[in-house]
Formats: structure tokens, C-alpha cells, sequence
């Protein structure tokens, strides 16, 4: 039996698991941000972190660097 090939090339499966990564990181920070600042719909007791919005926006800065090469390669592919 032939060995087989993956069906996506590594650059696209890497990119889509770095932009998910990042995805999941920035809602979480969003979260955070919210519960620390606004609170308007209700408050979890989670620890406050000093700089909340700057790793909120950190992580969607990464994220939007991330966006057009995943999606150039992936249109390309």
C-alpha cells in the first residue's frame, strides 16, 4: 500500500491552527476586558489582570498580521 500524502500542505494546516489559536485567545481577552470594565450584563469573580486590553489587543493584532497570509495561501491552494 502506498503511503499517503496529507491533503492540506503544512503552511496552510499551520496558519489555520495559528489564526484559530489567536481567535480563541482574543475572545477569551475580550471576555476579560468586558468583566473587568463594563460588567453591564453581570460579573464573574474571575482575578483582575492589570493590562487586560493591551493582551486583548495583542492577540488581535496578531491575528489580524495572520488573517491575509492565511487567506492568500489558503485562495491560492
Amino acid at each position: 500500500m502506498p503511503r499517503s500524502a496529507p491533503y492540506q500542505p503544512l503552511l496552510l494546516r499551520i496558519l489555520h491552527g495559528l489564526s484559530g489559536i489567536l481567535v480563541i485567545a482574543a475572545i477569551i481577552t475580550g471576555f476579560l476586558v468586558y468583566n473587568t470594565y463594563d460588567r453591564r450584563f453581570g460579573r464573574i469573580p474571575f482575578p483582575q489582570i492589570g493590562d487586560i486590553q493591551g493582551i486583548h489587543g495583542t492577540f488581535a493584532l496578531c491575528f489580524l498580521l495572520v488573517l491575509p497570509a492565511f487567506a492568500l495561501y489558503s485562495f491560492h491552494a
